[in-house]
């Protein structure tokens, strides 16, 4: 029976023996790890040192606890999870993958589309001999769950540690909470395989106790380690890097603006999915805390290429969300000009059943120093329960919103990664733009350490404050550039991720 998140009482902590051993950054590597994804992923976060490291409230609770301001509270409320998915049969579906014309050091794979779910899917391998486990990828989190043999959680794939002869547990607590529940279990290291590349002793979560209704399989965390404590903790793409398997701790994303398509790439890009200049920058953080999320400073927002809105605090950049947080007179511009009816509860707008107009051919600007970036209006328009779950406006089920929420803190959700191409670097402090540009070709390339050749300045490095935030900008010690080939030969690998959908927002705890 799976236990009730109310009645639990859980104490976290990050294991001091599952992380992986530090490995000199001079290790080289032969290449870059390619995955081919479809659909989007609704994940929330907040910071972790709000999290309690007892809980032993009802989930309402923990957001009073977490939550210090009432712009978060309506965050967390606005994703507070849903019931509606709870009868997901299809939580493994099927992919087809069909090998394409390559190099010979590159395996690409194309995937079949299953609709109905919002995450992104991959298949990897755990222990040796190898478990087959499909799991989210995440990039707000530095972590990797899977369920462990106790659970039998929709038919999701199950992880047997006494059947792996490499497995190691550390009998340290692991928790991850949803808006709608959480996982908790205990910190491991095993070996991590992802299509022919293999990462050695990646410490994860072996999950035995759920409340959970976000129908995800398991969770694959590519999001910055964040200094959450003392010990060393690479994340998967740090992890490729000092183990070998590619030459840069570098991932890149790309979202087919034309389709459901896209890929994530890591140590390497797709030059044929963008067009230069690329613009690099300093991931910023906010005041003296430690950089949570992959951040940068938005200048400012458009409507129609009109007067600009000038934005002061960095936004987070998550492929997570199908929706974006701007300042909340922005979002009222946006709502009003289309005619859309405004919710006030989650300080959303959405299509009423009395709207009778198209939705315009219009675009909004979003300014990142140097960088602009126009999404059509039409990118923007998402299922209804994205925006609120099941708490949304009486006589509004099954309708369209605006992927937009006002609130002082701010968010750029997927439609951000159907039009701009990003890189982001954790171990140097580097996320990257340039214009995305729709391809069905694909020229993978390599990145080396923690350099981009021919990025150039999106922005001069300095601080900026305003009433409700405050930001400068973090410079990471670069890290050293290999200057010798090792590991696997086969350079870039291609592996499958299929769609999932929910609303439930996954929060990460390590103390």
């Amino acid at each position: 029976m799976k236990p009730s998140l109310r009645s639990l009482t859980v104490a976290t902590a990050l294991a001091t023996t599952a992380v992986s051993s530090p490995v000199n950054d001079e290790i080289a590597s032969p290449g870059a790890v390619k995955f081919d994804f479809h659909g989007l992923m609704h994940v929330a976060r907040t910071r972790s040192e709000k999290l309690a490291s007892d809980f032993s409230t009802s989930v309402g609770e923990i957001f009073d606890d977490i939550f210090d301001g009432p712009d978060d509270k309506v965050k967390a409320a606005s994703r507070a999870g849903s019931d509606f998915l709870q009868d997901n049969t299809s939580v493994g579906p099927e992919v087809s993958a069909v090998p394409s014309a390559a190099p010979a050091n590159i395996v690409n794979s194309n995937v079949s589309l299953t609709t109905g779910y919002n995450f992104y899917l991959t298949n990897i391998t755990v222990g040796s001999p190898p478990q087959d486990i499909e799991v989210g990828l995440d990039t707000g989190s530095p972590y990797l769950w899977v369920f462990g043999p106790e659970t039998s959680y929709n038919n999701a794939p199950r992880f047997f540690p006494n059947q792996s002869t490499t497995f190691h547990s550390s009998n340290q607590s692991f928790t991850g909470l949803y808006g709608a529940g959480g996982v908790f279990g205990t910190w491991g290291q095993d070996n991590i395989g992802i299509k022919g590349a293999e990462v050695n002793q990646f410490p994860f979560g072996v999950i035995n106790q759920y409340d959970l209704a976000s129908g995800v399989p398991g969770l694959l965390g590519v999001g910055p380690n964040s200094n959450l404590t003392n010990e060393t903790y690479a994340n998967l793409p740090e992890a490729l890097y000092r183990q070998g398997v590619t030459k840069s701790p570098a991932f890149s994303v790309f979202l087919d603006s034309g389709s459901s398509d896209g890929s994530v790439i890591f140590g390497g890009v797709d030059k044929a999915k963008f067009q230069e200049p690329v613009y690099v920058y300093d991931i910023a953080k906010t005041g003296s805390e430690p950089t949570y999320y992959y951040q940068l400073a938005l200048s400012s927002l458009a409507l129609n290429n009109g007067s600009s809105y000038d934005v002061f605090g960095p936004a987070v950049l998550d492929t997570g969300s199908p929706f974006s947080q701007l300042p909340p007179g922005f979002v009222n511009q946006v709502g009003q000009g289309l005619g859309f009816t405004y919710y006030d509860k989650y300080q959303c707008w959405y299509k009423a059943a009395n709207y009778t107009g198209p939705i315009p051919d219009e675009s909004i600007t979003m300014t990142f120093g140097q960088f602009n970036v126009e999404i059509p209006i039409e990118d923007l328009i998402i299922p209804g329960e994205y925006m609120w779950a099941q708490d949304g406006p009486a006589g509004a089920e099954n309708v369209q919103a605006l992927g937009l929420m006002g609130t002082r803190s701010y968010l750029i959700g997927d439609h951000l990664f159907k039009h701009a191409y990003v890189t982001f670097n954790s171990l140097a402090g580097k996320i990257y733009l340039a214009q995305a540009v729709p391809s069905s070709s694909s020229d993978i390339v390599d990145l080396v350490g923690s350099d981009f050749p021919g990025a150039v300045a999106g922005v001069n490095n300095g601080s900026s404050t305003d009433p409700y935030q405050s930001f400068t900008y973090t410079t990471l010690t670069p890290i050293a550039t290999p200057t010798a080939s090792t590991g696997n030969s086969n350079s870039i690998i291609t592996n499958s991720i299929s769609t999932m959908v929910t609303s439930a927002p996954l929060f990460y705890s390590a103390t």
